[in-house]
Formats: C-alpha cells, sequence, structure tokens
C-alpha cells in the first residue's frame, strides 16, 4: 500500500505537467487542494481512496 510520505516523496521526484495538461487540472485544482489538505488527519483506508479520487482526475487532465 502507498503511503502518505511516498506519494509526496513520487511528487517531488517527478516532472511538471505539461502545459496543456496543468491548463487542463487548473479547473479542478481546489478540489484537488482540498483532498489533499485532508489527508494527513486521515485514516490509511482513507487516504487511500482520497489518493485514488486525486490520482482519477489527474489521469483525466492528462
Amino acid at each position: 500500500m502507498i503511503t502518505l510520505s511516498t506519494f509526496q516523496e513520487h511528487l517531488s521526484s517527478t516532472e511538471a505537467l505539461p502545459v496543456a495538461s496543468k491548463r487542463s487540472a487548473n479547473g479542478q485544482e481546489g478540489y484537488l487542494l482540498k483532498l489533499l489538505a485532508a489527508l494527513p488527519s486521515q485514516t490509511q483506508a482513507q487516504q487511500a481512496e482520497q489518493l485514488a479520487k486525486i490520482l482519477t482526475v489527474l489521469r483525466v487532465a492528462i
């Protein structure tokens, strides 16, 4: 199972999204920030659910 720290490490080590993808994700920026902000206070199961939602939004944006 992925942990929050592992996910954060992955995000910090990956390249930035292409400009077109950034524009597509911008409409979801507030939603993504809300999901990310809540992660530290959640259980592992809740974190996994939130991370799945985040990845779905990012996958659609690409």
